[in-house]
């Protein structure tokens, strides 16, 4: 219930922040997603 309700909270404005945020940070992400697929 509590999971798909996160789901549908998910906005145009959430996701706006979570790209500027990847934008802001590219280096931090960049090794992040280095370790993940590592």
């Amino acid at each position: 219930m509590n999971f798909s309700m996160s789901l549908t909270v998910i906005s145009p404005m959430q996701i706006l922040c979570c790209c500027g945020t990847f934008l802001a940070f590219p280096e931090a992400f960049s090794r992040l997603c280095y370790d993940l697929t590592r």
